[in-house]
């Protein structure tokens, strides 16, 4: 997922913002110097910009991407149209208690090795979607680390007894269209905040106000 420089700006002025109403600055000699500033005429509201709404649907993932290649262990949930791996490592969710939802939108897996889920798995449910193309049969019962075609559990994490994996498959289509557009969207929020930036009314620059020595 691209994450324009723009974003950089937006939160230093934004910062600038907070900060500039009411400033005091104490110069040298004893001498104190306040400067004020007023703040931006336009303002959007934090119901409507904060980070669920610039993130959107990728709030649930750790890593969005066209292509994704795992290297070495991971610790994350992710949304990828084609999956690879070239380590024996696996990924663990960990970071998630049992009162939430792992979710996973994988539309291939590249190569011989399959999605691996450690044995460190503290989500309370993993929600896996995955392409028509993957290969997956549903556990029977099995407990035990288990690797069946593209997808592999260690000890009894898709054992449907436990109640705590779903893999739903879909359409190649459809999961092409999913990611894309989390990722469509991350750019577009990003081109948005960078104009909020560069727009007067919605930020302010210090320098207008004179400089402080």
């Amino acid at each position: 997922m691209k994450i324009k420089k723009g974003l950089k700006r937006v939160i230093s002025f934004t910062l600038a913002a907070a900060m500039a109403v009411g400033l005091v600055v104490t110069g040298g000699g004893g001498r104190s110097l306040q400067v004020e500033a007023a703040a931006p005429p336009k303002q959007d509201s934090v119901s409507s910009i904060n980070y669920a709404t610039i993130l959107n649907r990728a709030v649930d993932y750790g890593i969005v991407a066209n292509n994704l290649v795992q290297q070495s262990h991971m610790e994350t949930t992710f949304a990828a149209y084609n999956y690879s791996r070239t380590s024996g490592d696996a990924n663990e969710v960990d970071y998630l208690d049992s009162n939430h939802t792992a979710q996973f939108l994988i539309a291939n897996v590249i190569g011989e090795l399959p999605v691996w889920w450690g044995n460190k798995q503290t989500a309370g449910f993993y929600h896996i979607e995955i392409g028509d193309g993957v290969n997956y049969v549903v556990n029977n019962g099995t407990n035990g680390n288990r690797s069946n075609g593209d997808l592999a559990f260690s000890n009894n994490l898709d054992n449907p007894a436990n109640k705590r994996v779903a893999v739903v498959r879909n359409q190649q289509s459809t999961m092409n269209s999913n990611v894309q557009s989390i990722i469509n969207n991350a750019d577009q929020r990003s081109d948005y905040l960078s104009s909020r930036a560069n727009d007067s009314d919605y930020a302010i620059k210090l320098s207008d106000y004179g400089s402080v020595t």
